[in-house]
């Protein structure tokens, strides 16, 4: 029988021939495929394995600064040469893990400094440029971070810049982290000391402020934030018809204090 000039078999046999020849073609696409992904899994596992090998090295260089911020933060005074080695192991940390943590410590040794070379200094002067722009730029990778926001706030008022964007840098802070025990009396007080520098909308916000302090730390807020009657004036007009009892025992704890 022949079929448009060809036989059963040999169209039998086409088709045969043709299928085995896409049969081959699918196994090889297949086998392609399968070595692709092979190569691109291999690829991103030695990329990952690169980046993590490089944040260990990061944070291994980074050990004897770790050592010189608890000394620092346990009252221990480093000098000048031990400065300047960890400033320069904190930069070469930040080159190997770009961490906002790495840039926080760096700002921490460069204030340090700051102060030791004298803040009516150029050479100090400088050198607290330099912390203010690497607080910030840790807070462009860590906006979060009440504590940076805080720091960035002294450094900008060291730096005589204008109390109204101090203020602004304080409420971030208070924003981000309202009830951080370790410096929320300090803080406030460095707001109180700004009052005036604060809009109305800002009234709730320092309240707030004033109330967790009482409430925590009832004691260091009284010595520390309320040490004179223009200061328990202040707390009491930014109370007022708000928190009548807390006022009450504020004034009676500032008497018993003073009297």
């Amino acid at each position: 029988m022949v079929v448009q000039g060809l036989t059963i078999n040999t169209v039998n046999t086409v088709s045969t021939i043709l299928t085995n020849h896409r049969s081959k073609s699918t196994i090889r696409r297949h086998v392609y495929l399968e070595k692709t992904v092979a190569l691109l899994i291999l690829l991103v596992s030695i990329g990952v394995f690169t980046a993590a090998l490089t944040r260990v090295r990061a944070a291994l260089k980074h050990i004897p600064v770790d050592f010189g911020i608890k000394k620092i933060n346990t009252k221990n005074k480093l000098n000048a040469a031990q400065l300047a080695h960890l400033i320069d192991i904190a930069e070469i940390s930040i080159k190997l893990n770009d961490s906002p943590h790495y840039s926080a410590d760096l700002s921490t040794l460069l204030f340090n400094q700051a102060q030791l070379q004298g803040l009516s200094n150029t050479a100090g002067l400088e050198t607290l440029k330099k912390t203010e722009q690497t607080i910030e730029y840790a807070l462009s990778q860590s906006p979060a971070n009440a504590y940076l926001w805080y720091r960035l706030a002294i450094v900008q008022l060291l730096l005589q810049q204008p109390v109204e964007k101090v203020a602004k840098t304080l409420l971030l802070s208070i924003m981000t982290g309202p009830s951080e025990a370790g410096y929320l009396i300090s803080r406030l007080n460095l707001c109180l000391m700004l009052f005036s520098s604060f809009t109305q909308d800002d009234a709730e916000l320092l309240r707030i402020q004033v109330i967790n302090a009482w409430t925590l730390e009832p004691k260091v807020f009284l010595t520390s934030c309320v040490y004179n009657e223009e200061r328990l004036n202040l707390i009491t007009h930014l109370l007022a018809n708000k928190h009548p009892v807390i006022i009450q025992n504020i004034r009676l704890a500032f008497e018993k204090i003073n009297h």
